[in-house]
């Protein structure tokens, strides 16, 4: 009878609040490990785990060939402005300002491209955040020593982690490519 009124309120309590009832079977399947003394290293290895997907979701919809065709269209046309003023020679430079309107949409262009990729990134790592704090709870999950040993929750520690280890990740990431 027990097991029956268990899969009974798991029904319904799926159907009455989904997310809710897909936290706390997540916190139910993680038992012991959200539990002193593993909760540090499940919160920084979670933490580490969606900063790393939010930034390869954005490497995925960027278009890298495209950004590095656009920055070095643009890197040479500035070389070839600053070479003009250089030399002042001026039938040089009105000739390399018609295609400023042009190097402007390339900006533009690039600009939007690298917006895409943020605004995904950006979009991911908040639904992680929301997501991870709630099967977390709130709760102190690391000693911090930059605030005086104080405890620290998951958000905290999710922001710390992701100014940390973000800029690692893209590091590693431009040396892959």
């Amino acid at each position: 009878m027990n097991i029956i009124l268990n899969l009974w309120t798991d029904f319904v309590g799926f159907w009455m609040d989904p997310y809710s009832w897909l936290i706390l079977e997540i916190r139910t399947i993680l038992g012991p490990l959200i539990a002193w003394p593993f909760l540090s290293l499940v919160a920084t290895a979670t933490a580490m785990i969606c900063v790393f997907v939010s930034r390869i979701s954005s490497n995925i919809l960027m278009n890298k060939e495209k950004i590095d065709a656009m920055l070095r269209e643009i890197g040479e046309w500035e070389e070839r402005r600053k070479a003009a003023i250089e030399k002042k020679d001026i039938k040089a430079y009105r000739q390399i300002l018609r295609s400023k309107p042009r190097i402007d949409r390339l900006k533009n262009q690039l600009a939007a491209e690298r917006m895409k990729g943020s605004i995904v990134s950006m979009v991911l790592w908040f639904i992680l955040f929301k997501f991870m704090s709630d099967i977390f709870r709130g709760e102190p999950v690391v000693v911090f020593p930059l605030f005086g040993y104080s405890k620290v929750n998951f958000a905290v520690w999710y922001i710390v982690i992701s100014l940390w280890f973000a800029p690692l990740l893209n590091r590693l990431l431009e040396k892959a490519s």
